[in-house]
């Protein structure tokens, strides 16, 4: 693989980070109004003295820890990647962090002395470890996901239950 095509890849694995991004600000939307539906059916609850039903305090409590806990995966998911780094040979050209850690002069120098190998290497470095740092991202977006989803299944008996009572 040549080099416009790992940049290729790279870009792509940029595009993908963005899309993690946006769907986790997605999920955390939703469960911050999901969570804040909660507060609200507790409180009325409250006032109208149904929590001494066992079942509609289940079902709320039920709920928000689901909701906390698909937060707390999609907070998971939106955190910074940093695990990218050359370390077999020496600092990255690419990899931002190996590059602020040295001076302007330093980073000139292993520009202009890197040649073309070191620098396919250093990509095919980088490439592989956006990948890995990919896939740990949409495994906690699927887990979010699917907390979600299981919270979309439960409402309906919370609601149905409540409605029985009221």
């Amino acid at each position: 693989m040549e080099h416009e095509e790992l940049r290729f890849a790279i870009a792509r694995f940029d595009h993908y980070y963005d899309s993690v991004n946006n769907k986790g600000q997605f999920y955390l939307g939703m469960n911050t109004f999901l969570l804040s539906a909660y507060g609200a059916c507790f409180i009325v609850i409250r006032e109208k003295e149904i929590l001494s039903n066992p079942g509609i305090k289940l079902y709320l409590i039920v709920l928000s820890i689901i909701c906390f806990l698909s937060i707390s995966v999609t907070l998971f998911s939106i955190l910074p990647y940093l695990g990218s780094s050359n370390l077999t040979s020496g600092k990255s050209y690419i990899y931002y962090q190996d590059i602020a850690s040295i001076s302007l002069s330093e980073y000139k120098l292993n520009i202009h002395s890197a040649n073309k190998e070191k620098v396919l290497d250093d990509l095919i470095i980088q490439s592989h470890s956006l990948a890995l740092g990919l896939k740990f991202k949409f495994k906690c977006l699927k887990w979010a996901g699917i907390l979600i989803f299981l919270e979309f299944i439960i409402i309906p008996f919370f609601f149905y239950n409540l409605l029985q009572i009221l």
